[in-house]
């Protein structure tokens, strides 16, 4: 399942130590390594990015939670660092449809102590303890949380609110008189403009999701050639897993896509 996992180490030494104990499990096929990134916070609880890998450019890491994860716990001070993730309200937003609360970020950055190091990853695991027990040898202190995809299913939401709202107020230009009528075309442009808003954020999201996923894909091709013939078959059930959830994904984006464009050309 893919997680964000979120470990705190006293030092920069354990954290690199952290890391390379990640990248170890996947190279022997027991976790599989999207990205990561090690943050260091300062005497003055200044958070900095010292370390950030992962597949693909720096667009697909910005659009994934870990991105704003680290912008969060950068803080207003430390945005100018992390300015790729966005403003602070869109990082929030970020995690949110990510499916990480604010306790969560607020365990997070509690466990951060000053000069504490802090390795963050987006991984596929399906045990715990290989992982736990690695990063417990280097004295990192664990924090987990599955990612889940909301943000479309809002999307969607939207979309379709809006349709009905054109609708509607289409409907009431007939029943109208000249006074009201003005104030109905008024309200109509505002949802055709909102609607455009939606259309362009659902082809920025259709673009997105093809990148992190030929990203991920990527990542779990390289593994599975490495891999001896045991792991081989848990790597191929995750790829099955990765590209039904794109498809499933993709599918939804485009129907809503395709829903504005429908709208939108109905009214001129």
């Amino acid at each position: 399942m893919n997680k964000m996992v979120v470990v705190v180490f006293r030092n920069e030494t354990d954290a690199f130590k952290g890391l390379d104990g990640l990248k170890e499990l996947h190279a022997e096929g027991t976790i599989t390594l999207f990205s990561s990134a090690i943050a260091v916070k300062d005497h003055l609880d200044i958070v900095s990015m010292k370390n950030m890998e992962g597949q693909g450019a720096s667009k697909t890491f910005a659009g994934m939670a870990l991105g704003s994860l680290i912008g969060l716990l950068a803080g207003p001070a430390g945005l100018a660092v992390g300015a790729f993730a966005g403003s602070m309200t869109g990082l929030l937003l970020d995690m949110t449809n990510a499916g990480v609360n604010a306790e969560f970020i607020d365990d997070v950055s509690d466990a951060m102590k000053p000069n504490s190091v802090t390795l963050l990853a987006e991984i596929d695991e399906d045990k715990i303890v290989p992982l736990d027990t690695k990063m417990e040898a280097c004295h990192g202190l664990v924090f987990r949380r599955l990612l889940k995809e909301t943000e479309n299913d809002q999307l969607v939401r939207e979309i379709s609110l809006n349709v009905e709202e054109m609708e509607h107020l289409k409907t009431e230009l007939n029943d109208e008189d000249a006074q009201t009528e003005v104030k109905i075309k008024e309200n109509l442009s505002k949802t055709k403009q909102k609607l455009k808003i939606l259309q362009k954020r659902t082809h920025t999201k259709l673009e997105d999701a093809k990148i992190e996923y030929n990203g991920k894909a990527s990542t779990l091709k390289d593994q599975f050639k490495a891999a001896n013939d045991h792991k081989k078959e848990k790597i191929k059930k995750k790829q099955e897993r990765l590209k039904e959830e794109y498809e499933t994904r993709f599918a939804k984006l485009n129907e809503a896509s395709q829903t504005v464009k429908v709208a939108l050309s109905s009214h001129r």
